[in-house]
């Protein structure tokens, strides 16, 4: 009987599952489960396709392995006969090397020369040192262009930097027809998620999945060309040519990724959206006009379009991503300057000439090429720059020039405190001091005259821009330190106590 029992048991309990069992695999062969997995396979690849353009770009890899072959190849163009004005090497030792099968700097960079029999740890050890600084001198020529091997390198990089912007320029393209396929197909996504095997067990239906949806082929990707942009003639900076507007439509905001989760911003939700674009674009154009964006120049820039549209949350979590997507494709200089002309009021292109010597200054001393391309902007923008430059042809097709005063660079700049940073005597203290500390003078005079001089005057500067500040709180910039006492047991608090 208590067999029975079990077995009944086991029955009842069987029973239900195997039922269930049967239904679920009737279920996955329904007609809008199977659709279910279609759109999940779709939109799935889709993703993916997206996480693979978003990470293809290999140009710095490229770049590190370019830099590396070209240097190396001019270190081997240095003979070992240079090591001979530095102390402790003589002809001896490198006649010694010579033997060993070394002839140039390229070869002994990274050789162990304890491991040379005959090489004492003093004579090794000055071997080491006299390596590092023909190294350090060799690396600051070859950054300054001065040899064959750093002139192919300039000339490969800026084709490889010309051939990754295209593709980054092709990838954003693509990314935005994929992300504008899934923005659109949302109510497909939601349709499919209620396909559930709860709906098919007690309703035999899904809401909103008819045979009309089912059937209807799910889009395509369709990737647009790359749009024909007429570029506008060099402007020579002697004989200033007048920069036209250029029949250029700014580009869709829609490029902008946003974080996950959140919706993607359009023209129609934000206004503002294009001139934030044209901005960024435009900042980006004016900090590599030296060749290279550095870190202190993102910096004004992202605290230029923080300062601008930072009150707006719906703007302000998009300033990050968007930087990030400008820099990966820089646009030309009279695209970028057709765009600010179509958004930008005449009072803002002052602003934006201004926003431009900020960047140009955020690294120093002004370069030649930066300061030429202070006058094409100006130029472009119909700006006069009073006193310290000869007033410019207005561009025709502009507006009246907006009158700039004198320009004067925010301190802040050189501290590298945002604008709207609220100031304070230690907040200046600690810039500076924490600036300075990495400045590191004493590296920069290891590396060479150029380097010392380039430190030392950045140093300066950045003790004017301290000492600026704080002069509006009447206080130093260094704190006095009290004298110590002249007999260090004398201790007034101690002797009323003690009666001393």
């Amino acid at each position: 009987m208590a067999t029975a029992g079990v077995l009944l048991v086991g029955l009842v309990i069987l029973t239900p599952t195997v039922m269930l069992g049967v239904m679920y695999w009737q279920y996955q062969s329904w007609p809008p489960a199977v659709w279910r997995k279609r759109v999940s396979r779709w939109a799935k690849a889709l993703r993916t396709r997206r996480d693979r353009l978003r990470h293809s770009d290999g140009t710095k890899i490229a770049l590190a392995a370019l830099l590396d072959d070209h240097f190396g190849r001019y270190l081997r163009t240095i003979p070992l006969e240079a090591l001979d004005a530095h102390p402790g090497i003589g002809p001896a030792t490198i006649a010694r090397l010579r033997n060993e099968g070394y002839r140039d700097l390229g070869a002994i960079t990274n050789l162990r020369f304890e491991a040379i029999v005959g090489f004492g740890p003093t004579r090794a050890t000055a071997l080491c040192n006299a390596v590092r600084a023909l190294v350090r001198e060799a690396r600051s020529r070859f950054e300054a262009g001065a040899c064959p091997e750093a002139q192919d390198y300039h000339r490969r990089a800026a084709a490889l930097h010309a051939a990754a912007e295209q593709e980054a320029r092709a990838r954003a393209r693509e990314l935005t027809a994929i992300d504008r396929v899934l923005r659109e197909t949302e109510q497909l996504h939601e349709l499919a998620r209620d396909v559930t095997f709860w709906e098919y067990l007690f309703h035999g239906a899904a809401p909103g999945v008819t045979d009309e949806v089912m059937n209807r082929p799910l889009p395509e990707v369709v990737v647009p060309p790359a749009p024909s942009t007429p570029h506008a003639p060099p402007v020579p900076v002697v004989a200033p040519v007048a920069v036209a507007k250029l029949a250029l439509s700014p580009p869709t905001p829609a490029l902008l990724a946003a974080p996950p989760g959140e919706p993607q911003p359009s023209a129609a939700a934000h206004p503002a959206l294009s001139q934030m674009w044209a901005f960024a674009r435009f900042g980006f154009v004016a900090a590599r006009s030296d060749g290279r964006v550095a870190q202190a120049e993102r910096k004004v820039i992202r605290s230029f379009l923080a300062a601008r549209f930072g009150h707006n949350d719906a703007l302000a979590r998009h300033i990050d991503p968007l930087m990030e997507q400008v820099e990966a494709a820089v646009p030309t200089e009279a695209e970028a300057l057709a765009e600010v002309q179509a958004v930008a009021t005449e009072p803002e292109r002052g602003e934006l000439y201004r926003f431009a010597e900020q960047i140009a200054d955020a690294t120093g001393e002004r370069k030649s090429r930066e300061r030429e391309a202070l006058e094409r902007i100006a130029l472009a923008l119909g700006v006069v720059i009073s006193q310290t430059a000869p007033v410019l042809p207005k561009a025709p097709e502009l507006s009246p020039p907006v009158p700039v005063p004198k320009p004067v660079t925010d301190p802040r700049v050189f501290l590298e405190i945002a604008p709207d940073t609220a100031l304070s005597p230690e907040l200046i203290r600690r810039r500076f001091a924490m600036l300075t500390a990495k400045l590191d003078l004493a590296r920069a005079r290891e590396m060479g005259p150029e380097f010392a001089q380039l430190a030392e005057e950045k140093a300066a500067r950045m003790r004017a821009a301290a000492e600026s500040l704080i002069a509006a709180f009447n206080e130093p910039l260094e704190k006095p330190v009290a004298p110590p006492p002249a007999d260090p047991r004398h201790n007034p608090d101690l002797d009323d106590v003690f009666g001393g």
